[in-house]
């Protein structure tokens, strides 16, 4: 069986990935195989730092731009995502996501930080955060020297109800999927069968023949 492992919460606001990949697990697990689940802290990503600055009641004077703290919590998350695998020595390791893309029909997965890792896309319907939690994150970016910086994509979240009736997303059907393509990555990477000694012997028997 196989070791895998899950990793979860780089974007606090996808919700609907935790609970799908939670499902995934389990079903996994069933089958036994051996789950390791990995949670960013929501101070770990750029949400987190975006929240904190607007929580702030007196701004540094130097605030770093939204872009750096992208690339901190990018270069964090790699070194995190590497230190985890060196860690736990997966055969497969996920990183779970949303996708605002509705268009999608299924999952999708793409090439991760790391050779041996998958990052999943999961489509969803997001929805604008409570109004108190928008205003904190639009603060932060404001605080931010980016003060033109496209606020959508900090003032949303997954909407679970929505994603289940607007596109019809099936949450057993979905992880259904990421197991069976979590399944058929395992036999690809497996090593072949030894042949049954029955078929051993029929193949020495024919090399005899050959050789006589």
């Amino acid at each position: 069986m196989a070791r895998i492992l899950f990793i979860q919460n780089l974007h606090p606001t996808e919700a609907n990935a935790i609970r799908i990949s939670r499902m995934a697990a389990e079903m996994l697990q069933k089958q036994g195989h051996e789950i390791f689940i990995k949670k960013f802290k929501p101070e770990e990503t750029a949400y987190g730092i975006v929240y904190r600055l607007g929580m702030m009641e007196e701004i540094p004077d130097v605030v770093a731009k939204i872009g750096d703290i992208r690339d901190t919590t990018s270069a964090g998350y790699k070194q995190r995502v590497l230190r985890w695998i060196e860690e736990i020595k997966p055969d497969l390791a996920f990183d779970f996501h949303c996708t605002p893309d509705n268009r999608l029909s299924k999952v999708v997965f793409v090439e991760g930080a790391h050779p041996e890792m998958k990052i999943i896309d999961i489509p969803a319907v997001y929805k604008k955060l409570p109004e108190k939690l928008q205003g904190i994150m639009v603060s932060g970016i404001y605080r931010c020297r980016d003060s033109d910086l496209h606020t959508q994509y900090w003032t949303r979240t997954t909407d679970w109800q929505a994603s289940k009736k607007i596109i019809g997303l099936n949450p057993k059907r979905i992880a259904g999927q990421i197991v069976q393509r979590i399944d058929r990555m395992i036999r690809a990477s497996a090593p072949s069968p030894l042949p049954q000694a029955s078929v051993l012997r029929k193949i020495m028997v024919r090399r005899a023949k050959i050789i006589k």
